[in-house]
């Protein structure tokens, strides 16, 4: 019998180490909440999958949102 759980991870990623901040049952989902809190909170986040145990995805910031880059 198949049980549902989260498979995939969601962590932060700082000078201080990662950190879990939350938990999705399918990439595409882990995936756009680490796009949405990288860009929220300016910082690194990626996506560890359990059942690989290994991280399969890595999102920076979007410089572009909520802030202008200017080049000289």
């Amino acid at each position: 019998m198949h049980h549902p759980i989260d498979e995939f991870a969601v962590f932060a990623q700082d000078d201080k180490g990662p950190m879990w901040r939350a938990a999705a049952p399918g990439l595409e989902e882990a995936k756009r909440l680490a796009q949405q809190l990288a860009d929220e909170e300016g910082i690194e986040f990626f996506v560890f999958s359990f059942r690989r145990a290994s991280e399969v995805a890595r999102f920076l910031p979007n410089l572009k949102r909520g802030r202008d880059v200017k080049r000289d």
